[in-house]
């Protein structure tokens, strides 16, 4: 068969840059939490072993005590932020702004529950290791318009890839904007219809959402980027669970979020 390309420059350099980009151990000592993702990412080219050996060098520094610490560390910073970034909405009377950072909180405080308890980042994990927390049926209660089963799952899967059109036509994030996630969220969508798990395919679809608004929304808040949007996009959102947020909610949704994290600092110490 004829050769169509020799990729190996192209490997090399992206590998060079890569680990140009992240040196050890500075950037991994300084920012242990970011770099989780070692144990379970694969270089499909490494012909000298050198990401290979940065690999195995970064997670011997996770593993160890002050990794582990630091890791526990940064996860706790970055449910603070998040709790941070919702009052200050509620103090500028953002209060969609404050249901996006309030869920954010405490989706991120069951991220660090996932890694630590269950040694994993895989999104398709997250909602089964929320279900084993004492604190979700609190949550639950807090947000049901996440949770409501009056628009089926096809329906929000259509108006997230209407969102995604729309920030498309509007020169939004070439990869975020990919018609290639909107396949990519099909398949993970008829896999948990087919596992019948309609909870985390709500959360698929929501978080899918969230994540289109953080990439192409230019730092305008969530209030200020809804209203500017076409009344049918507008209703969209509201059918894939986009909310709002009060002052006790907030508070609330803090609190079931440290909850979870204490529970984790408490387990590893």
């Amino acid at each position: 068969m004829e050769r169509q390309g020799d990729f190996t420059d192209f490997f090399l350099t992206l590998a060079d840059v890569y680990l140009k980009q992240n040196p050890f151990p500075g950037m991994i000592c300084a920012y242990a939490g970011a770099y989780r993702y070692v144990y379970e990412a694969r270089c499909v080219y490494d012909p000298d072993g050198r990401y290979r050996a940065w690999k195995e060098e970064a997670i011997r520094f996770l593993e160890s005590e002050e990794g582990k610490s630091k890791m526990l560390v940064q996860a706790r910073t970055v449910v603070d932020e998040r709790k941070r970034w919702a009052e200050e909405a509620l103090l500028g009377g953002l209060a969609k702004t404050a249901w996006l950072a309030g869920v954010s909180a405490w989706l991120d405080a069951v991220i660090m529950y996932a890694w630590f308890e269950k040694r994993t980042l895989a999104t398709g994990k997250l909602v089964p290791a929320m279900r084993e927390l004492a604190a979700y049926g609190e949550f639950v209660s807090l947000f049901p318009a996440m949770y409501r089963d009056d628009h089926d799952l096809w329906e929000r899967f259509h108006s997230v890839a209407a969102y995604r059109r729309y920030f498309r036509e509007a020169g939004g994030d070439e990869f975020a904007c990919s018609e290639l996630q909107d396949l990519l969220m099909e398949r993970k969508l008829e896999r948990l219809v087919r596992q019948r798990d309609e909870e985390s395919a709500r959360w698929l679809l929501l978080t899918e959402a969230a994540w289109l608004y953080l990439s192409c929304s230019e730092e305008e808040s969530l209030d200020e980027h809804v209203a500017a949007l076409p009344l049918p996009l507008q209703e969209k959102l509201g059918k894939i669970g986009f909310s709002e947020a009060n002052a006790d909610m907030i508070r609330h949704v803090g609190r079931l979020s440290d909850q979870v994290v204490e529970a984790v600092f408490q387990r590893r110490n």
